[in-house]
């Protein structure tokens, strides 16, 4: 068959199995979208599905518009349902309310300036109340209390997001974070108080938050059976991408619509899943195949992106004795390097980055990745220095054609970290969930905050957080600050929370597909070792690498001499052509 054509056995066997269940395991590289379209058009083609009866979810509108681009490319794309779950809970939900005569609903794309408001109407004093005496003058705050503010009403959207996520209410979540071990910014009991209002407030609005549209479209299913037995007979060929994204009130709306006859396809990798503040369990996974008897269960294990030693240097950071397959097995070996602090790293790295743009190569083919945006602030003052091209990935805040990702919500923020949502962000969404969206947030809490790093062409070096760089890929890569305290981030500190964070540092380093560097440094901007301050310590996944760096440094060793020119010759190739006269950066 034309569409199977090329592909590995194992890839083969995901498109062409006619199991009612079927669940692929794809490490990072593997080919797991490439997959899943190849398996819509192979279901569309033999006429096993219908097309308008198909419908693929997945967790990001990007992801959402790669698979129907795709889809159109194999021409099956026109009449297939390709969305995120939150966009398919508002069909699901507008449609349901249209057969009763009911507008569709609307949406609280943000809920923060409402919990602010009830924030801030617990701290007034009697005296600010409304009614208060004549002649009181306004309450003075200075910007450390703005800043912790700001802070409180992002530590609460996180504690309704992760309840919610989780579909426990506001009388259920003093128990539920006991449970958890979860320790909220305030007593437990305190946010149950305030989530609680907050419940009153949206339905006074009538409103829905985006969480509400995954928790109410359940409701929905299960209390109406025949707008239920509708929804399944619409949406009877299931195909679900990225999988371990997943969370409860998201698993529940996916089964309630699979029904007791499943068509379903699901794919997914638990060691990419880095959305624990978005109530993503990678278990999940795993339900599938207990709750589906018969399930057939794929695994994609080669690694059809990444040359051979990264994918060996990735493995061993996340603690994986035997590494997948690389269909690339020859590349440049990784580079691990320690600088003085910030600074030097930063300069380092722009060098180096400036280095890697040889001849043939675009200057978009190269990112820099980080824990923390604030981190790139740093790197992109660096590249300045040494006249590069860079952007910030995911800084543009554009026209939206979907309800927001889950990944533009804030999540568990570090404790000193701000709230930098770009100034006007903040609206309510028009009912059909269209308008302009506020500005992308990290699920690490930060935000884009516009600043100027881009440049006006699209040839340019990427500086991106560890979490927007999932589902990327660049042929060199630099990951920096690889140091305890930021890989993992300090507020890490369950070990769900630690193995999280080292699943991330997986996905940063399976980004790259040639050359991979990590760097970090010893003290911050700034400070000398004399200053009195303890040195920063390397990532504690690092000496893993580290162990399996020396072990491939050997095995290139003892390849012999003609490997040892080959090498020299890659060398000479990555080094810049002779400067002019005139350019800037002649020494």
């Amino acid at each position: 068959m034309e569409l199977v054509a090329g592909l590995e056995p194992a890839q083969r066997e995901a498109v062409l199995a006619d199991d009612p269940v079927v669940c692929v395991l794809a490490g990072a590289g593997t080919g797991k979208t490439r997959v899943l379209t190849l398996r819509v058009a192979r279901r569309v083609r033999d006429k096993s599905a219908h097309p308008t009866h198909v419908l693929v979810c997945t967790f990001s509108r990007k992801a959402a518009d790669e698979l129907r681009d795709r889809l159109f490319t194999l021409d099956v794309g026109r009449e297939v349902q390709a969305g995120t779950f939150h966009r398919t809970a508002l069909r699901l939900i507008t449609h349901h309310r249209q057969e009763r005569g009911r507008p569709p609903p609307a949406i609280v794309a943000d809920r923060r300036p409402l919990l602010a408001d009830l924030l801030e109407d617990g701290r007034r004093a009697p005296r600010e109340r409304p009614g208060a005496r004549a002649g009181a003058g306004p309450q003075r705050h200075d910007a450390r209390s703005t800043g912790r503010r700001r802070s409180d009403v992002a530590r609460l959207d996180a504690e309704i997001g992760w309840a919610k996520a989780r579909l426990i209410g506001p009388t259920d979540f003093e128990e539920a974070a006991r449970q958890a071990g979860r320790r909220p910014f305030v007593s437990a009991a305190r946010v149950a108080e305030l989530y609680d209002r907050y419940e009153v407030a949206r339905r006074q609005r009538g409103a829905l938050d985006l969480d509400d549209l995954l928790w109410h479209c359940g409701d929905l299913l299960e209390q109406d059976d025949a707008f239920a037995r509708a929804m399944r007979w619409w949406h009877r060929h299931l195909f679900v991408d990225e999988m371990q994204d997943m969370n409860d009130a998201q698993y529940r709306l996916l089964c309630l619509l699979v029904g007791d006859e499943p068509d379903l396809f699901v794919v997914g990798d638990p060691n990419q899943s880095v959305y624990g503040w978005n109530g993503a369990d990678p278990e999940l996974l795993q339900r599938v195949t207990e709750e589906h008897a018969g399930t057939r269960v794929v695994h994609l294990e080669t690694n059809h992106r990444s040359a051979g030693p990264v994918v060996r240097i990735a493995a061993a950071a996340l603690g994986k004795d035997v590494p997948p397959q690389s269909a690339r097995v020859d590349g440049p070996l990784p580079t691990v390097v320690c600088l003085g602090d910030d600074e030097e790293e930063a300069r380092w790295v722009a060098r180096r980055v400036w280095l890697a743009h040889r001849p043939g190569r675009r200057w978009s083919s190269i990112a820099v990745l980080a824990r923390t945006n604030a981190q790139l602030v740093g790197i992109a003052a660096a590249l300045d220095a040494e006249h590069v091209p860079h952007r910030v990935s995911g800084a543009e805040v554009g026209p939206a054609s979907d309800v927001r990702d889950p990944g533009d919500r804030p999540g568990d923020r570090p404790a000193d970290s701000p709230d930098d949502r770009p100034a006007g962000a903040t609206r309510h969404e028009k009912p059909d969930g269209s308008g302009r969206e506020p500005g992308g947030r990290e699920p690490d809490g930060s935000g884009s905050d516009g600043t100027p790093f881009a440049s006006p062409d699209d040839d340019a070096v990427v500086l991106s957080t560890l979490h927007r760089a999932k589902g990327l890929q660049w042929r060199t890569v630099f990951v920096i600050g690889v140091s305890d305290g930021l890989i993992p981030l300090v507020t890490a500190r369950s070990h769900a929370a630690k193995a999280e964070e080292r699943r991330l540092f997986y996905v940063a380093l399976t980004r790259a597909e040639e050359e991979l560097t990590c760097s970090w440094a010893l003290r911050p901007a700034g400070e000398t070792a004399l200053g009195g301050t303890p040195e920063r310590r390397p990532s504690p996944w690092l000496s893993s690498v580290e162990q399996v760096l020396a072990q491939l440094r050997e095995d290139a060793a003892e390849a012999g001499p003609s490997r040892a020119a080959e090498r020299l010759a890659e060398i000479r190739n990555m080094l810049p052509p002779p400067r002019a006269a005139g350019d800037p950066r002649a020494r």
